[in-house]
């Protein structure tokens, strides 16, 4: 692992060659594996490679190498920044202005 970061009841892990896995907690789909389903054994995040990543409360964001930024997880109050407020997003969407 290259990278760690923790949410409040889940983990991402970021390995070299930009792989990004999480465990835990899904009830909003912050794993971003495109399910709701908790995870005691870390799966692989719908982004095909990271440079950065963050875990919040409820939900996730993942900057590619390119700039580009994906977020999944909880969005009362629109903090993925996609362009909705849509609640639950279990599949990594991308933000808008990066």
């Amino acid at each position: 692992a290259v990278a760690l970061s923790t949410g409040r009841n889940h983990t991402l892990v970021r390995l070299a060659d930009g792989t990004t896995l999480a465990y835990g907690s899904n009830s909003a789909g912050q794993l971003g594996d495109g399910t709701t389903t908790n995870r005691s054994s870390a799966v692989a995040v719908g982004v095909s490679s990271s440079a950065t990543l963050a875990a919040g409360g409820h939900h996730t964001l993942l900057g590619r190498p390119d700039g580009s930024v994906y977020s999944v997880g909880q969005n009362w109050s629109c903090q993925l920044g996609i362009g909705t407020c849509t609640a639950g997003i279990s599949t990594p969407a991308a933000a808008s202005g990066f």
